[in-house]
Formats: C-alpha cells, structure tokens, sequence
C-alpha cells in the first residue's frame, strides 16, 4: 500500500469473522482504488480507522476510546 510518495508500507490486519468483511475493510481502506498517500489521512479518519481495528481489547477500553476520539474531534471542529 502506497503510504508516502516512493514509498510502499505492508499492512496486516485480522479479526474478521467472514472473507466478506475482510474485504469490505480493504476496500474502504484503499477508497476509490487511487493512490492513497499520507496526505489523504486526516486524523479524524486514522483515528476512526485505528479504533476499528482494535480486536484484542475489552468493549469497555473500546468504548472508553470511542468517547475520547469524539469529544476531542468535536471540540477541535466546534473551536
């Protein structure tokens, strides 16, 4: 996966319970099927992509993030 210009990163991710899930996150990752770049991350987006892929944490911990990710990318867009 392009990750910066010139460069290329693996990237490895599990906890699917169906092919058909695993593909739909690949899809949503690599978006239109363009290059995506570093550029094309905000944090929103990776912090919301990043607590997607926590599969090893309990639901609470899970929550927990959930509620400090929105309420900081809330107050950063309403500031």
């Amino acid at each position: 996966m392009p990750v910066l210009p010139g460069r290329r990163e693996r990237l490895r991710r599990g906890g699917y319970l169906t092919r058909r899930e695993a593909i739909a996150a690949r899809d949503a990752l690599l978006g239109d099927g363009g290059t995506v770049t570093a550029e094309g991350w905000t944090m929103q987006r990776w912090l919301r992509y990043w607590l997607t892929t926590r599969t090893r944490i309990s639901p609470t911990t899970l929550r927990s993030y959930e509620v400090h990710v929105e309420r900081h990318l809330n107050s950063s867009r309403n500031a």
